[in-house]
């Protein structure tokens, strides 16, 4: 059982790291780095340990899997104690980075020692379960395996609620849908995590207390396969989530801004492109509406007098276009500081301007329809700046 819950977290993790190295486009942050690293330590020690024989016969050594399985692991908790302080601070402590790091090598050269010295590894085993546990010498660094990672997952669930909670400020990245579902999946996945190390570390301690033994390796077996299937869903979530998101974002955004972009097009054709060059890709194609929308605004003058509530004085102008001259658009038109406050500004015009036109339809307008007024959609970058002109 050991040995298949070890393969099969390897075969998921794969997954995860195969998604991070296909999207890592030059990223150099420590979160990113951290993130990255931590799913391929879990996929080592899963190739390790699911072939520790295998292993041991080309390295020429008896149980040399299992210590390089136990420390990539500790590098992986490692980075999961990094990873949560670099989101947590606009301004990553090196001092605090430098301390994680030195406290898993620590644990590493000790464990190494041990491993190193003590007769019990001399020969080889079929797998780790055969190693005895009446010997100091095996219980000892697993258990110093087994409380660092315990640690690792105890403040991966704290972070992660907490973050659920309350995001930080400095990174919008919180607030996408996607990743605070991830969050909602680490938690249990790291709790259970837990709660399997602690089995581990129960049927490692059974010689000397009579509690656990193989039971107990068979339920944390099972625990810590589970937590690793949660924590590979997370990753696909944060990698394939945003995408998913922005991609029917931007579907409603286009419809929404449809008709008030249909409008532009006729009152200003010189500022915008050809519609036969309209970018099939929903989030190409509501990007080009948004640019084009800001620079039709720039030039269309609103009647003067009628800044009272701006967004309705702009869709008359919209409707009625020639009546009168005055200040283009976009200096009556508050200032959108973020591109989902610029998002939000257009809608409210070309829904404003559905409903003029519906109201006053006739013959006479040169106003084209436009396409029904629908519900905002949530930005998928709520904090992006408004798009360069």
């Amino acid at each position: 059982m050991h040995t298949v819950a070890w393969t099969v977290m390897g075969l998921l993790f794969t997954v995860v790291v195969a998604f991070r190295l296909a999207t890592r486009r030059g990223r150099r942050q420590i979160w990113w780095v951290c993130a990255t690293i931590g799913p391929a330590t879990g996929l080592a020690s899963g190739i390790l340990i699911g072939n520790t024989a295998a292993v041991d016969a080309v390295l020429g050594t008896p149980n040399t899997a299992g210590l390089l399985a136990t420390l990539a692991a500790l590098v992986g908790a490692c980075c999961l104690f990094i990873f949560w302080h670099a989101v947590r601070h606009e301004s990553p402590s090196r001092a605090v980075i430098s301390a994680h790091l030195g406290a898993a090598v620590l644990l590493g050269v000790i464990i190494t020692g041990i491993w190193a010295t003590a007769p019990v590894y001399d020969q080889t085993y079929g797998s780790p379960r055969d190693l005895p546990l009446s010997d100091p010498a095996y219980v000892a660094p697993s258990l110093l395996y087994n409380g660092y990672y315990a640690a690792s997952q105890a403040v991966t669930a704290i972070c992660a609620y907490q973050a659920l909670r309350r995001p930080p400020r400095h990174d919008a990245g919180f607030q996408e849908p996607a990743l605070r579902l991830a969050l909602i999946i680490v938690i249990p996945s790291a709790v259970v995590c837990l709660v399997g190390q602690l089995a581990w570390a129960t049927a490692e301690l059974s010689y000397f207390t009579g509690l656990g033994g193989s039971a107990a390796f068979a339920v944390g077996d099972v625990l810590i396969m589970m937590a690793m299937a949660g924590y590979t869903a997370m990753g696909i979530t944060v990698l394939v989530g945003p995408r998913w998101h922005r991609h029917i974002h931007s579907q409603r955004l286009a419809r929404g801004l449809g008709g008030l972009w249909g409008r532009i097009h006729e009152l200003y054709p010189t500022v915008t492109l050809p519609r036969a060059e309209t970018p099939s890709r929903p989030y190409l194609r509501a990007q080009r509406m948004l640019i084009e929308i800001a620079d039709g605004l720039s030039l269309l003058p609103v009647p003067a007098g009628a800044h009272a509530e701006p967004i309705q004085a702009v869709a008359r102008a919209l409707a009625h276009p020639g009546e009168d001259s005055g200040a283009p658009a976009t200096t009556v038109l508050p200032t959108a500081e973020t591109r989902r406050q610029e998002e939000d500004l257009f809608l409210s015009i070309a829904e404003a301007y559905a409903v003029l036109i519906s109201a006053d339809a006739g013959p006479d307008r040169p106003c084209s329809q436009p396409t029904a007024p629908m519900q905002r959609p949530t930005s998928a970058a709520s904090d992006a700046p408004p798009n360069p002109r």
